[in-house]
């Protein structure tokens, strides 16, 4: 896996990055009988407490996941009692999924204010009513990628998911968070996934695009219209179960085909961020050698990329102590 960092970032965790210390092993340190080094080779079991979470969603993607074989954990949404539009909901939110670690969370803040047709439609409304749902979009926005943030910075996973044509992705906030985590950008159209009318079972194709720090989302979810078909337009109403509704409405449902391409890539980059083997050579603590004992760990791996070491290692419990007595030693000095 390589893992793609600004500039910025970079410079961010060399400023931060001065030790870096594995947790004491049990295995005593020195050679073993043959007079060799000892390593200690493991594998990562980062200990999370279930696989995937969804916010701003009721739960379509987290009950499918029971059914892979995932553990799911908890779906997060105003209609089951979540409104994002509160502080106390968020702080909340973000405190469950900091104590629950879920290894991937996708997220999908409503979309409405920043839609091409409410765009057509703006000047003949109220401009005090337009103007309160850009504020509350905008904050739904931020807190959609507070927790996006949230899952990169410790090394877990998100996925984020708006119309590809959406106003949302020109936000500043969300330039910059595209700058600074660099990540994956898969574009995607509905229809190709099986999303239809209830009722003339027409495809709707709805532009998608889902922004991304897992790998394998282009795999399986990367699939553009292939012309075979003709659309139903996603416009006026359609007759759900002798009721009418607005067909912007219906065309929210993840078809079933794209819930499970996602839970395909979210179970692949699960098994390679848990089944990373590496070694990490005993350290004493003393800060003499533990640049050698670095490179030499580095070589061990392989010579992964310095983001990719930096990630095997805060998650094998790496840990920055007495900083004092390590000056100058940091991982980007490989």
């Amino acid at each position: 896996m390589n893992y793609v960092m600004s500039r910025k970032v970079r410079r961010y965790l060399q400023r931060n990055v001065q030790i870096i210390q594995s947790k004491q092993p049990e295995a005593t340190t020195g050679g073993d009988e043959t007079g060799r080094e000892s390593w200690d080779v493991c594998t990562v079991d980062v200990g999370l407490e279930c696989d995937v979470s969804e916010v701003f969603s009721v739960p379509r993607i987290c009950p499918l996941a029971e059914q892979r074989g995932l553990k799911s954990g908890k779906s997060y949404d105003i209609r089951n009692g979540w409104n994002f539009l509160r502080a106390d909901h968020r702080k909340s939110c973000l405190q469950e999924i900091r104590e629950n670690r879920p290894k991937h969370v996708h997220v999908c803040p409503p979309c409405g204010p920043y839609s091409q047709l409410q765009q057509l439609t703006e000047n003949k409304r109220d401009p005090e009513v337009v103007r309160r749902e850009r504020v509350e979009a905008e904050v739904l926005l931020r807190f959609a990628l507070q927790v996006c943030e949230e899952q990169r910075s410790h090394g877990r996973h998100y996925s984020f998911e708006h119309p590809k044509r959406a106003r949302s992705w020109g936000e500043r906030v969300m330039v910059d968070f595209v700058e600074k985590w660099e990540p994956y950008m898969v574009e995607l159209d509905q229809c190709m996934f099986g999303l239809k009318d209830p009722e003339s079972q027409g495809l709707y194709q709805k532009g998608t695009r889902l922004m991304t720090s897992n790998e394998f989302f282009g795999k399986f979810l990367g699939k553009k219209c292939d012309h075979s078909h003709e659309h139903e337009p996603i416009e006026g109403r359609t007759r759900v179960g002798g009721i009418w509704v607005n067909r912007s409405r219906c065309a929210q449902v993840y078809p079933r085909a794209l819930v499970e391409g996602l839970l395909k890539a979210v179970r692949l980059q699960r098994n390679k961020d848990d089944h990373d083997v590496f070694a990490v050579e005993q350290l004493s603590g003393k800060s003499e050698g533990l640049l050698e004992s670095v490179r030499r760990c580095h070589v061990n791996l392989g010579h992964p990329s310095r983001e990719r070491f930096l990630h095997m290692l805060k998650t094998a419990g790496a840990h920055e102590k007495n900083p004092e007595d390590c000056q100058g030693v940091q991982m980007f000095g490989l």
